[in-house]
């Protein structure tokens, strides 16, 4: 569980941690995001997509 108040590079390097990390083999995004976040939730890749978020919203 992440504050409220976390910043966008924070989100960033937390997303990117779990790109690179071959234990973590899906994310869920639980919506609605903050809308600060939605290119943050860009650099998910796309794999590791598990609820397809990317997709729905056009992000990739």
């Amino acid at each position: 569980m992440l504050s409220p108040n976390i910043a966008v590079e924070q989100f960033d390097g937390i997303v990117q941690s779990i790109n690179e990390n071959t234990q973590v083999t899906a994310a869920i995004v639980q919506y609605p995001i903050p809308a600060k976040f939605t290119s943050s939730i860009g650099l998910l890749e796309p794999q590791k997509d598990i609820d397809i978020y990317l997709h729905h919203y056009n992000l990739r």
